[in-house]
């Protein structure tokens, strides 16, 4: 993710080949971006066995005025599967060699309908012209290509509904409610914590929520909250003074959604 005042070059480069997978990624080209190719594939060489590629379900944004190559695959490839990815902004889809399925290239940002672009939301709205057109990517060997996520900006994610198949990375409310009701901005600090760490909310829906802490094995180590969350409130205080040194996950639930953030106790 540039947003508006990064410079990055490849967002994913992959240099060599070999047999990869992106799937259910945001990737975001902002206008200073110095590499028009936001994903890249064998550009020093097919060095590695089994050189396959398969982007499935991604959301990519270029902001390039100069144009964008979305995917860029090196002559040789064995594979190369491009398939439900809504792409936005000046450019081409690819170069090289790809079979491609149910992708959509917008020209504009805004053809997408996205609930909150200048803020980074790229959900879809029930306008976004790519719900319900995409294609099951079934398997390949040893590997579901079904999205099971989707991003949050700037740190986390959620699980991706299971209610068709929607182009991009992100899956239609189908409730019909769009708003910020979804748990995004689910944030902890300081992360690594040595004592007392805040948890904030820029984004929440009013309801029930429960907020608990697991180790890395899955055991729960704590309930931190659990009852009614009333507009206003935007703040818990964790104590971690008594918690062993470690990484930790917390997992939110809210509204029939959920979301986790990993925490760093030292």
């Amino acid at each position: 993710m540039d947003e508006e005042t990064g410079n990055s070059s490849y967002l994913i480069d992959l240099p060599n080949g070999g047999k990869s997978f992106v799937i259910g990624n945001l990737l975001m080209h902002g206008p200073n971006a110095e590499n028009r190719k936001l994903i890249s594939y064998g550009a020093e060489g097919l060095a590695n066995p089994d050189n396959e590629l398969y982007v499935v379900n991604n959301t990519m944004v270029s902001k390039r005025s100069a144009g964008a190559t979305f995917v860029g695959i090196q002559s040789g490839t064995t594979v190369a599967k491009i398939i439900n990815n809504l792409m936005t902004g000046q450019g081409i889809m690819f170069t090289g060699t790809a079979d491609t399925t149910s992708n959509l290239l917008l020209s504009d940002v805004s053809q997408a309908k996205f609930l909150d672009e200048p803020d980074y939301d790229y959900h879809l709205t029930s306008s976004s012209p790519g719900i319900n057109q995409g294609t099951n990517p079934d398997s390949v060997p040893g590997f579901n290509l079904v999205p099971k996520f989707e991003y949050i900006h700037p740190l986390s994610y959620s699980s991706r509904t299971d209610n068709g198949i929607d182009i991009g990375a992100y899956q239609w409310n189908t409730t019909g409610v769009e708003d910020n009701s979804y748990l995004s901005s689910f944030l902890v600090y300081p992360n690594p914590v040595s004592s007392t760490a805040e948890i904030s909310f820029m984004n929440y829906a009013p309801g029930f929520i429960s907020l608990k802490m697991f180790d890395m094995l899955g055991r729960e180590v704590m309930t931190i909250y659990e009852g009614y969350f009333k507009i206003g409130e935007s703040k818990f205080q964790l104590n971690t003074s008594q918690l062993p040194r470690g990484v930790y996950e917390l997992l939110l639930q809210s509204n029939g959604k959920a979301e986790t953030a990993k925490l760093v106790v030292w």
